[in-house]
């Protein structure tokens, strides 16, 4: 069973400021002057997953267009 659009509307609705927190920890911790500790690339590496799983719940709540048919309940497109 796949997500629901409205499930996956809910699931961006809950990452947003999870994603926003994280940013703002990226900027802190590199005004700081912390950007070469080792816990700064772990930082990196989790922001750009956090990110990419809030914009693909994104694209999931998208009745057409980013990646879907307006005629598609809940499949994404394929590319090729």
């Amino acid at each position: 069973m796949n997500m629901t659009r409205e499930q996956a509307d809910k699931l961006r609705l809950v990452l947003q400021p999870h994603v926003g927190f994280i940013v703002t920890l990226r900027e802190r911790m590199q005004r700081a002057g912390m950007d070469l500790d080792p816990l700064f690339k772990d930082l990196l590496k989790a922001e750009h997953a956090l990110r990419d799983f809030a914009v693909m719940a994104h694209y999931r709540s998208c009745a057409s267009g980013a990646g879907r048919n307006s005629n598609d309940d809940d499949q994404p497109t394929t590319n090729g």
